[in-house]
């Protein structure tokens, strides 16, 4: 079992464009000991997927789709630490949904988007971050994958890694102004 732990004292990152986010560092348990996921090669076999993160004092364990695990662990298996430039949080988004890779630019013929309410926010929804640098123009920021208890799952930057941030922190971050839930089409 590949068991993910979510710090619960933020960071700051920087990706491979320069840009500084705070997030919370996501570690993994190998023999009793834990180790930062984000630069870490000798990682525990990757047959499943469970998640954690501390609440207060308790463990939480966050309920994993079978979807979401099986995504989790292709990444894991196929591009962490790769540098791949190709995949980033939106590529992680369509992956995970189950939606064609495509370009950004054309991501409204492939994907429903309406606010985000807290109402109707629910574990594993796709949500999107954008801006509105022109009059009816939309300017996508990022795409990530809620976890329940206001933390977000995504891969930061073109060949990044995987982060966990909070919807507030992302926003600040990336320059956002609204964020949209993303139903695919």
């Amino acid at each position: 079992m590949f068991s993910l732990y979510i710090g619960s004292a933020k960071e700051w990152i920087q990706d491979a464009s320069g840009g500084s986010f705070q997030v919370f560092p996501v570690f993994y348990k190998k023999d009793g000991k834990f180790f930062e996921l984000r630069f870490s090669t000798d990682l525990p076999p990757l047959d499943d997927v469970e998640i954690y993160f501390r609440w207060w004092r308790y463990l939480v364990r966050i309920p994993v789709s079978a979807r979401l695990r099986t995504t989790i662990l292709n990444f894991m298996l196929f591009k962490h630490l790769i540098q791949d430039n190709s995949f980033d949080c939106y590529s992680f988004a369509c992956e995970y949904s189950q939606v064609p890779q495509h370009d950004r630019h054309d991501l409204l013929s492939h994907w429903s988007l309406r606010p985000l309410r807290w109402r109707h926010l629910r574990i594993g929804n796709v949500v999107f971050l954008f801006s509105r640098p022109a009059k009816d123009a939309l300017h996508f920021h990022h795409a990530s994958i809620y976890l329940g208890f206001g933390r977000y799952l995504s891969v930061w930057g073109k060949g990044g890694q995987f982060e966990v941030a909070t919807l507030a922190d992302m926003k600040r971050d990336f320059g956002a102004r609204g964020a949209f839930l993303a139903t695919p089409r």
